[in-house]
């Protein structure tokens, strides 16, 4: 018999508001839940992800912390390591993160948090350190070979930065981060454009060359490098001269110049688009060929979630 006042009653309620997406409902009756009682742990896991969605980041903390303390889990640790990070509290993030980490020394969000958090303060040999072990864990991780390759270049690392790009290229074609790198550094050697150096990658046969133009285009764009920008989108539009959305975002550089916004011109690329031709061509050797008619900041990539734990209560964030 369901009485109200009983502890699971109060846990149900919350339970059923928080499906029901009543979070502040959900958070009241959660709170409502003893520490001494055997459903605390979810209790507590439940309201740190009700006050996440309703944007009371100190209360997940206080929530995630409880939890962690109720019994230690990685991905409670790595919640309230997120939590601090949109707090703006680095150090405790990072705290959080070593924490899930030493728990569990492959828990793959936290290496690849603690990696950008030391990224970020350019600290190079730690973020190179974490990057390389989530890679290790998992080699279909974009994100943890991309971050590697930016890690290395930020380290003139660039024979292993460019096999690091090649790797990324293989899990995302048009990834813009590496992409861009690549295009830094035939830069530096003195490569110019006219080179055409980007024909030579193996790129799958539905990525056009105005695709890959466009790409590192943005990549530059992210960066505030208008004129390398601009150059690339001239090769753009030298691959697909009939794209309505080059030649807008190029007369929004041209009329803007340097104050430009870099997003609106990403946006207008991003736009609709229209059919073209061009394609990458696999040769017999796997040669591709083509068929025609903050400057180092990595986009961020990181999904912020928290996985299941070990009752079965779905832990995702929402």
């Amino acid at each position: 018999q369901l009485t109200p006042g009983r502890t699971d009653v109060i846990f149900l309620y919350g339970k059923v508001s928080y499906l029901a997406k009543q979070y502040k409902l959900a958070v009241q009756q959660f709170d409502r839940v003893p520490d001494s009682d055997t459903r605390a742990f979810e209790a507590r896991t439940h309201a740190a992800k009700a006050c996440r969605e309703l944007e009371l980041h100190e209360r997940a903390v206080v929530n995630a912390e409880r939890a962690a303390q109720l019994r230690p889990h990685p991905d409670v640790m790595h919640f309230a390591g997120e939590e601090y990070l949109r707090l703006g509290d680095q150090q405790k993030a990072a705290q959080w993160f070593s924490s899930a980490l030493d728990l569990e020394p492959g828990h793959a969000s936290s290496l690849l948090e603690l990696g950008q958090l030391m990224y970020r303060q350019s600290r190079w040999q730690e973020a190179e350190g974490h990057f390389s072990r989530l890679w290790e864990i998992d080699r279909s991780n974009a994100a943890a070979i991309k971050f590697l390759a930016l890690v290395k270049y930020k380290q003139k690392k660039f024979d292993s930065c460019k096999h690091c790009c090649d790797a990324t290229l293989r899990l995302e074609p048009l990834n813009t981060d590496a992409l861009w790198m690549l295009a830094e550094l035939h830069r530096h050697e003195g490569r110019s454009m006219e080179d055409r150096w980007y024909l030579g990658l193996r790129m799958h046969s539905d990525v056009s060359v105005a695709d890959l133009c466009q790409s590192i285009a943005t990549g530059y764009l992210t960066r505030k490098q208008v004129n390398e920008s601009m150059e690339w989108l001239k090769a753009m539009q030298h691959y697909s001269p009939s794209d309505v959305r080059v030649q807008t975002a190029l007369t929004l550089l041209v009329t803007h110049g340097s104050s430009v916004n870099p997003q609106d011109v990403i946006d207008a690329l991003e736009s609709r688009r229209s059919p073209e031709p061009s394609k990458f061509g696999m040769g017999p050797s796997g040669q591709a060929c083509a068929s025609s008619s903050n400057r180092d900041e990595p986009q961020h990539l990181s999904s912020r979630k928290l996985a299941s734990d070990d009752t079965g209560v779905a832990m995702t964030n929402g």
